[in-house]
């Protein structure tokens, strides 16, 4: 698994070995071409980060920041130490809670959200959707990358 383009190109991320589903580069290529180069020049939100594989594409394109968050953070936390430059460090800010406690508790709002969680777990795919729908967590000109089962659909009340 690598950051696919910009000026991270070809650095390898690291991931667990066992039940994990990386975003296929090829995905993740299409995904960002589509998106256009303007897409990721703001700040960002990667809810149920894992790696935090997107987050750090988003970065490497050019986002001016990233807030990263899971329950598990030792990923992402290594692929920030491992990848990006000290200054785009402090471009960062790692969560490490709940989807509920981070809604509960965040102030700030963002120019692109992605969120790609364990496709099994419907309850986060609510939750989340309904937060970020019924919450000014976007910015105006904003758009929620959602990534999920193929046959399924998912709305934002």
């Amino acid at each position: 698994m690598k950051i696919t383009a910009g000026k991270y190109k070809l650095k390898n991320l690291v991931f667990p070995k066992k039940g994990f589903r990386p975003t296929q580069q090829k995905v993740k290529q299409a995904m960002f071409n589509i998106l256009g180069p303007e897409a990721v020049i703001g700040r960002g939100l990667d809810l149920c980060c894992g790696t935090g594989g997107l987050g750090l594409e988003a970065l490497s394109r050019g986002a001016l920041g990233m807030v990263f968050v899971d329950e598990d953070t030792r990923y992402v936390q290594e692929n920030i130490s491992a990848v990006l430059s000290s200054e785009d460090k402090k471009k960062v800010q790692v969560l490490k809670k709940p989807l509920a406690k981070f809604f509960d508790q965040n102030n700030q709002e963002f120019d692109f959200i992605f969120f790609d969680p364990p496709w099994t777990s419907d309850g986060l795919y609510q939750l989340a959707l309904k937060q970020i729908g019924q919450s000014d967590i976007l910015k105006k000109k904003a758009f929620c990358f959602v990534k999920g089962l193929k046959n399924k659909s998912y709305t934002c009340p």
